[in-house]
């Protein structure tokens, strides 16, 4: 399996920050896990379905923008600016284009 990460694909320039923050912040940690979880079940949903049926995707793509808002919110904080991550709807097709390549 390709090595993507949807949630880096989300914040690509905060990569770094995001590592230091879920080694040293536990609810940061979860909230994360959460999102990667997720992540995981899209691509669950994705291989159910390889025309990608939007009653399987959608509610997990509404989700991810939910995890992917607390997730900037949390960075915005922590770095005392504003953090805004790409839209879920435009890394997604990034991702699944990945994962289809395996």
């Amino acid at each position: 399996m390709t090595d993507i990460n949807l949630l880096e694909l989300a914040f690509p320039d905060q990569i770094s920050r995001i590592r230091i923050m879920r080694k040293n912040h536990r609810g940061f940690e979860a909230l994360c896990g959460d999102f990667e979880l997720l992540s995981a079940e899209l691509e669950r949903a994705r291989k159910v379905n390889e025309q990608t049926s939007p009653c399987l995707i959608d509610p997990v793509t509404e989700s991810l923008d939910g995890l992917a808002e607390e997730i900037a919110e949390h960075l915005s904080r922590f770095t005392n600016s504003e953090i805004v991550p790409k839209a879920i709807s435009e890394v997604v097709p990034i991702f699944t284009q990945a994962r289809t390549k395996d």
